[in-house]
Parts: C-alpha cells; sequence; structure tokens
C-alpha cells in the first residue's frame, strides 16, 4: 500500500537466505525458534523464501509467478495464551491495522474473521486512496493491502496480502494459504 512497505518486502525478499521455487504445489517445513514447526503448502509456481528477520522469528516471502499478489508472513511464538479466543486476536489486529484506516478509500476498518482446521484469526483489508482513481497502477505498487493474523499451533501468523485485484484467483490463492495451508506440530 505504502511505498515503504514494498521496499522493506523488497529488501527481506533480497536478502532472504533461503530461496526456494515451488514447480508444482510446494509443501516445506519452517522451523520457528521458541515455537513450533509449521508445514506450508504454496500454490504451484510460487516463488518464496524464507527469511530469519528478525533473528528470532520466520518471515515467509512468496508471490505468484506474475506477481499479482505479493504474501508476507512473519511467524511469531508464543504471544497469545493458549487459550486465546477470536476476540484477542481482533484487538491485536485493530491495533496493527489502524495506521491503514487514513490512507484508504474505506476510512474505516472492518475485520474479516478466519478459521480452519488449522487455526483461525482475522484481517482487515483496505484500498490505497493515493491509487484509487488510476487508470492504471504504477509498477511494484498495489492498490489492496489485507492485514491480519491468523494463530496456528502456538504462533501467530501475523501476515500482509498485496494485491491490485481482491476477487482474483492469485488472492484468494494467497488467503487460503494463510487459513488453510500451514499446520503446526510441536518439536
Amino acid at each position: 500500500m505504502r511505498t515503504w512497505l514494498f521496499l522493506a518486502c523488497a529488501l527481506v525478499w533480497v536478502a532472504c537466505p533461503l530461496p526456494l521455487l515451488a514447480k508444482d504445489s510446494s509443501t516445506f517445513t519452517v522451523d520457528i525458534p521458541h515455537g513450533d514447526k509449521i508445514a506450508i503448502t504454496l500454490p504451484p509456481k510460487w516463488e518464496h523464501s524464507v527469511a530469519p528477520v528478525p533473528t528470532n522469528q520466520r518471515t515467509l516471502m512468496t508471490a505468484d509467478e506474475k506477481m499479482k499478489v505479493s504474501l508476507q508472513i512473519t511467524f511469531m511464538p508464543d504471544i497469545f495464551p493458549k487459550d486465546a479466543k477470536a476476540e484477542d486476536v481482533d484487538r491485536l489486529v485493530k491495533i496493527g491495522d489502524q495506521h491503514y484506516v487514513a490512507g484508504s478509500v474505506e476510512k474505516k476498518l472492518k475485520l474479516v474473521p478466519m478459521k480452519s482446521k488449522f487455526g483461525f484469526g482475522s484481517y482487515a483489508t483496505f484500498t490505497d486512496a493515493s491509487l484509487a482513481n488510476l487508470k492504471q497502477i504504477p509498477p511494484k505498487k498495489y492498490l489492496h493491502v489485507a492485514s491480519g493474523i491468523f494463530l496456528v499451533g502456538r504462533n501467530a501468523a501475523v501476515f500482509t496480502v498485496l494485491s491490485n485485484d481482491t476477487n482474483s484467483e492469485e488472492y484468494k490463492q494467497a488467503l487460503k494459504v494463510v487459513s488453510e495451508g500451514m499446520s503446526a506440530s510441536e518439536k
């Protein structure tokens, strides 16, 4: 949504020490320090890398092959109690997403709940007001951002999805990676 966000994402993408390329539906495991092992399944042909940014956390950067959608997930262990409820996650998402409200077309934050057999969470979607009236979105900019938290095992998966089309198949796939593409196993 903001240029600095894209630049931060790009920096992590370039600096990532573990680049991987998913040719078919790709499943791999990320070992979260002080947390669980997370099995992640991505759609076919989604490039991805995992970086220790910061060093005690792991950040997954992934995108479809045409870069229509960019997904970043930072795994944070044990920030919620074991008996956390959806309301606990919602409260933190509201705080974390508040900075998007002023620069958005929506001018308000509306939470969307997420739940699957692997966990639960919520997110909010915003449209960048500075890009909304453009006929063509400039390269390396995204009109929409979805930002939220999904609890999987003992880990909070703090995620951001950047896209120019919230109805695209790639956008739906990115949200599905968050809600159904991650499972935790204890170390």
